[in-house]
């Protein structure tokens, strides 16, 4: 909680070599058919071992810089996906400005979306690899589902669920620091 509070200050900047994170999907579960024309996700691979992220959406409306994300994690534990005490739910445009975890660097190179001024029209996120060295330390190891929801103001526009573990670095890795 402390890590939150210090990184929605600005005061901390996140950097962890302790952990990988390995991407296995992502689906777009649910979207606004009256705001959006349609909503597709995908994590191909890259090469032979890295998967990107790839999202297309065409919006109807302009959005603006209202657009809200909420954030909840799941833990795979007896063969489900249960509830993990991480909620989180900020401004986008706020955070985009922030660079919080390095997404507005990776979204200037891998897209043409602005969280503070989604216009109406073809939005797209193409070939985008996040920067996990700038995720927060000392998370805890496991599979996990991420669900991602982006609302408005009294309007929710989609749903997107993402798929992952962390899992620890080679002993290899940890040998070259």
């Amino acid at each position: 909680m402390v890590y939150l509070f210090m990184a929605h200050a600005g005061m901390l900047d996140f950097y962890q070599d302790e952990y990988d994170v390995h991407m296995h999907t992502v689906e777009c579960s649910w979207y606004n058919k009256a705001l959006l024309k349609y909503c597709n996700v995908s994590m191909p691979l890259y090469n032979r071992t890295q998967k990107v992220f790839q999202m297309f959406f065409d919006s109807v409306i302009s959005i603006g810089a209202e657009v809200k994300i909420d954030i909840q994690a799941y833990k795979f534990t007896n063969n489900e996906y249960r509830f993990f005490p991480i909620t989180v739910s900020v401004n986008a445009c706020v955070e985009h400005l922030r660079d919080t975890f390095g997404y507005r660097t990776m979204l200037a190179k891998t897209s043409n979306i602005d969280f503070c001024n989604l216009t109406k029209g073809f939005h797209y996120v193409k070939n985008a690899i996040p920067d996990f060295s700038k995720y927060p330390p000392h998370l805890p190891r496991g599979m996990y589902k991420i669900v991602v929801m982006l609302k408005g103001d009294c309007v929710n526009y989609m749903q997107l669920d993402f798929y992952g573990s962390l899992k620890d670095k080679p002993d290899t890795w940890k040998k070259l620091l």
